[in-house]
């Protein structure tokens, strides 16, 4: 019997590697097909060749941010991606490009989840099940 997200592929964007490992970790228990890029430069060059159902992405990085990764995702035709989330150390309300952007996002309707990074990995594959049910 197949698992309820079989054969769909996700896409982790974070510099930090342990984090990717944790993110993994929780998608892997969700039997996704996982791919990893460390910044927003080596994402947009899979996301050109490659097909995701979901892209996970730091908020801070060098060089682009998450909300930049994002913006260009839903801003090209070519590389839509149905589903993001952005992960964050910051408190969502207290970070103002991120609560702007949050706003946006609501305006656009397009699916974009929020999380913190710091939440335990229970609350994390919650959301990364929910995001990849829809």
């Amino acid at each position: 019997m197949s698992q309820p997200h079989q054969n769909q592929r996700v896409l982790i964007v974070d510099d930090d590697y342990e984090m990717r490992c944790v993110v993994r970790m929780a998608l892997q228990k969700l039997d996704v097909e996982v791919t990893e890029a460390e910044n927003a430069e080596r994402a947009r060059e899979l996301i050109q060749t490659e097909v995701f159902a979901l892209v996970v992405t730091d908020y801070e990085m060098p060089g682009s941010t998450g909300i930049e990764l994002i913006r260009s995702i839903l801003t090209d035709s070519k590389t839509a991606v149905p589903i993001l989330i952005l992960l964050t150390t910051h408190d969502l309300e207290e970070t103002a490009p991120i609560r702007k952007f949050k706003s946006e996002i609501e305006i656009s309707g397009h699916p974009v989840h929020f999380a913190i990074k710091d939440a335990n990995l229970n609350a994390l594959k919650a959301l990364l099940n929910i995001a990849l049910a829809n």
